[in-house]
């Protein structure tokens, strides 16, 4: 794995080869990280003069034009996620991460990478990270390796123990779901979802079986992606069978707004008929029960967890678990 900044001909191995120090800290240096200190940092600029680097040392050592150091806000997507960032949900962390760092030392560059990269690209300013989406394992493994710190901002994916993560509080909300759908009088209860999603499902499961409810294993339905058109086949085979449950949790809401549509068209009542449940992040458009995520106060808090973790390096590992409300509940 290789870290490269074109520093006229010059790159980061050839610089850090010369000051004695590793990749990551030639980067640091050039972001203007806080944690470097004054005798590092004028071994690694001694490097950058004697390789020739010149015309550009003071302007790249003084950090961006705008004078603060650089953070990577991390795009990881899925491959039927081309433009993730028009995603709503991704594109208010990104608000709230930038909301985050204003008026501090900081500002976030927003960084999209192709599905399941491992490499740490050209990109990376180096400083920090915060990881939306699906990060590999390996690329997360390669910013431990370079020393790079990160935030996971997903509540869709394992995390290890010596990671730092903000997410929804996915299992408690699959229990206040659950517990929903049963005061409503549903006994039964289907799932369209992603595989992303199990973890609202154990929720789900772990509240239905609390009160002696049988789950059946036919009753979960895992999409291929997380495109609608999966989710519209689904329901389409779904009714064809005659066998739908009282109550059906939806991954996406615009889904279940689509199968809701399916639903009336072949006659099929909701709520009397069957109960719709899905998951959001916008309660001001929501129009039938929801499970509502707070993006915008993921990127919050993930910004300043990140400057805390580069301010203070041995600070402990921190999950910042973001409880989801129930809205639209008449």
């Amino acid at each position: 794995m290789r870290i490269r900044r074109n520093i006229n001909s010059v790159n980061m191995t050839d610089v850090a080869h010369r000051a004695g120090v590793s990749q990551s800290t030639v980067s640091r240096v050039l972001s203007r990280h806080p944690a470097i200190s004054d005798s590092t940092r004028e071994l690694v600029q001694n490097a950058l003069r004697e390789l020739g680097y010149k015309s550009d040392f003071v302007k790249l050592i003084s950090g961006n034009v705008q004078g603060k150091t650089v953070l990577d806000l991390v795009m990881c997507p899925l491959p039927e996620q081309t433009e993730p960032f028009a995603l709503d949900f991704f594109s208010m962390i990104l608000q709230g991460a930038k909301e985050g760092a204003a008026g501090t030392a900081y500002r976030i560059q927003a960084i999209t990478l192709p599905p399941d990269t491992e490499e740490i690209t050209d990109d990376f300013s180096g400083s920090g990270v915060i990881l939306l989406g699906y990060p590999t394992e390996k690329l997360r493994e390669n910013l431990r390796k370079a020393e790079i710190p990160y935030i996971i901002a997903s509540g869709d994916i394992y995390v290890g123990r010596n990671e730092d993560f903000v997410s929804p509080d996915n299992f408690e909300c699959g229990v206040e779901g659950g517990r929903y759908l049963i005061s409503r009088g549903c006994r039964r209860v289907g799932f369209i979802l992603s595989r992303h999603n199990l973890i609202r499902y154990a929720g789900f499961e772990y509240a239905l079986r609390m009160q002696g409810l049988d789950v059946r294993r036919s009753d979960l339905r895992l999409v291929k992606d997380t495109d609608m058109s999966a989710f519209i086949e689904i329901i389409h085979h779904w009714i064809k069978e005659k066998d739908l449950p009282e109550a059906i949790v939806v991954g996406y809401n615009d889904s279940a707004s689509a199968i809701e549509t399916i639903l009336k068209l072949n006659e099929i009542r909701v709520p009397d008929d069957v109960v719709l449940l899905s998951f959001d992040h916008n309660p001001a458009r929501i129009s039938r029960p929801c499970l509502c995520s707070k993006p915008y106060e993921m990127g919050c808090i993930a910004v300043a967890r990140l400057i805390e973790k580069i301010q203070k390096p041995d600070s402990p590992v921190r999950w910042s678990i973001i409880p989801m409300t129930l809205e639209g509940v008449k």
